[in-house]
């Protein structure tokens, strides 16, 4: 029983050491720049480009996933556009274009991938890759962009990182453009 006294005496006497040193101090107030030319150490400018919302891609030039079962649909991509994605709340992507690789697939040559790395406005958003058939001209336009699944969520407005990989489909021989958001990211073939 003396024991157990001495133990809670110690631990109170100790609770009140911590207590009587300490000091409250004021917060430091932090300066919110107001311009809107100022820059932020992240993403960096030469790393990162800024793609600016578009209207929703029609559906009816994109790949077909419909045609595969989910899981081969998923393989293809990650991020399909949504029917329901025209009633959602539209944001920028920040995509890291220097990291970004269009490569042929280890499994099928005339298979050609895209690889996108890149940032979120948010963990509420969600990516979605939009790939078109190629044109007449032999451009291959892949529209990225975000939408916010669940408004009621709150979210921390931090950015969220994302990557992808998207087959661009088989093409036969000739030269391709991958445009990004109607931007010319890579050229590939002869």
């Amino acid at each position: 029983m003396y024991r157990k006294i001495v133990i809670i005496a110690s631990l109170f006497i100790l609770l009140l050491a911590a207590c009587a040193d300490a000091q409250t101090a004021a917060p430091t107030p932090i300066k919110i720049p107001t311009s809107a030319s100022t820059t932020y150490p992240y993403p960096a400018a030469d790393q990162t480009q800024l793609i600016e919302p578009t209207p929703y891609p029609d559906s009816s030039n994109t790949i077909n996933q419909e045609s595969f079962d989910g899981a081969k649909a998923a393989e293809l991509n990650p991020y399909p556009v949504m029917p329901e994605d025209a009633t959602l709340t539209r944001g920028e992507v920040y995509l890291e274009l220097k990291n970004a690789r269009v490569f042929a697939s280890m499994v099928d040559p005339a298979a050609m991938q895209l690889y996108l790395i890149g940032n979120l406005p948010s963990p509420c958003y969600q990516p979605r890759i939009a790939i078109a058939k190629a044109d007449d001209q032999n451009h291959i336009n892949v529209e990225v962009y975000a939408v916010i699944t669940n408004p009621d969520r709150v979210c921390a407005q931090v950015l969220q990182p994302f990557e992808a990989t998207v087959s661009l489909g088989n093409y036969p021989t000739g030269k391709y453009g991958v445009y990004i958001n109607n931007q010319l990211f890579k050229e590939f073939g002869k």
